[in-house]
């Protein structure tokens, strides 16, 4: 489990804080990790953070295994082990390796002179006010967790994302600081290359839907006629057609445009209505059609295919166009691509670092503020 997870834990802490009425002061130091104090806010964000990766980890245990029981509260999850440890072990072990994780960003970034300009500030205060005023705050404030432990949070995600970029973005021109195992930019060309795919694509459904809002195929006729159509535009396009101009024929309006500078205007030097598709996409259907399309013999970047059929449910005419060789788009992806590089290296440099600092914990708030002491089910009703 990834960063992804993070976002969920910060809401599901709103459910844990509900049922941790206030016998302990606000902010008490549950961990010390080197120099650094783990408040009690902070710890509960990490371990509901643990929680989430326990629940998405049995989730894919369950569904892969037929003769497993799918749990149906929160507390059936404490039933199950995962990662070759009981849940309550794994998320324990997990909270404590994400506290040590905080301490470790909070060493590099300032051993590294690292700064959050005024924009990151404001941005992490507007976003942490937003969500506080949304629900979170209701939530948080009778339970001890403020605004400003809140926005803390927001604030280490920053600091990490800059210790990362420290370590494997260029050089910083102005300051001279990082760089210090830059990825070099034909890694970052040859992962677009292959992982990436650049595309207009106008899809023709081979489904309708009725009245009641249920759906069915198209019928045969249908379909070939929709093929041929789709074929005609194809071979519009390959004898110098626009494809804009064929895309508005086809469906009464222009083209999105997806690449777009807001003050100078497109710069990219293939079509702004081109659409990016990727491996790592949640849904990697159309990606991996049009993969396979590129990877074909014979195929050609900037030539019209129709692609697509009953298996996708429509057909594609579409247009590919070789992203790697325009600088907007590697320099739009150029971040992501650093991270499906580099996330797990980072991972283990901090764990590394981390192993050097000492380490300290009140046995008495553990215990106070484990998970399994908490009933998620009625807290969740409550929020509701």
């Amino acid at each position: 489990m990834k960063r992804s997870t993070r976002l969920i834990a910060l809401l599901l802490i709103a459910v844990m804080a509900l049922t941790l009425a206030g016998c302990h002061k606000k902010n008490e130091t549950v961990m010390t990790v080197g120099d650094t104090a783990i408040p009690s806010g902070l710890y509960l964000a990490f371990q509901l953070e643990a929680y989430s990766e326990l629940i998405g980890g049995v989730n894919e245990q369950v569904a892969e295994t037929s003769d497993a029981s799918q749990p149906q509260n929160y507390a059936d999850y404490f039933n199950f082990e995962y990662e070759g440890k009981k849940a309550e072990t794994f998320v324990a072990d997990r909270t404590k390796a994400l506290a040590i994780e905080y301490a470790v960003v909070q060493d590099l970034f300032a051993k590294y002179e690292l700064e959050l300009t005024k924009e990151d500030s404001d941005y992490i205060d507007t976003y942490a006010e937003y969500y506080w005023e949304q629900n979170i705050g209701a939530m948080y404030e009778p339970n001890g967790v403020s605004l400003a432990t809140y926005t803390e949070l927001m604030s280490y995600q920053y600091k990490k994302s800059k210790v990362f970029d420290y370590y494997y973005d260029k050089k910083d021109e102005t300051t001279g600081k990082g760089g210090l195992q830059t990825v070099a930019d034909s890694e970052i060309i040859a992962k677009l290359a292959s992982d990436y795919v650049l595309a207009d694509m106008m899809p023709g459904s081979l489904t309708t839907t009725g009245a009641d809002g249920s759906t069915s195929s198209i019928t045969a006729d249908a379909k070939t006629q929709l093929k041929a159509k789709f074929d005609a535009y194809a071979d519009k396009l390959n004898k110098g057609g626009n494809y804009s101009e064929i895309y508005k024929e086809y469906t009464g309006s222009a083209p999105q445009n997806t690449a777009v500078n807001t003050e100078e205007g497109p710069n990219t030097i293939y079509s702004a209505t081109a659409n990016v598709f990727s491996a790592g996409d949640s849904d990697a259907t159309i990606y991996n059609m049009l993969k396979t399309q590129r990877d074909s013999d014979g195929f050609a970047y900037g030539k019209a295919y129709v692609l697509g059929g009953d298996t996708q449910g429509a057909y594609y005419l579409t247009m590919m166009y070789e992203i790697a060789k325009d600088a907007y788009y590697v320099d739009q992806y150029r971040s992501a691509i650093l991270h499906e590089l580099k996330d797990d290296e980072f991972d283990k440099l901090l764990a590394d670092e981390g192993a050097k600092l000492t380490y300290s914990a009140s046995k008495g708030l553990l215990k106070y503020y484990k998970p399994t002491n908490i009933d998620f089910d009625a807290a969740t009703a409550a929020a509701q």
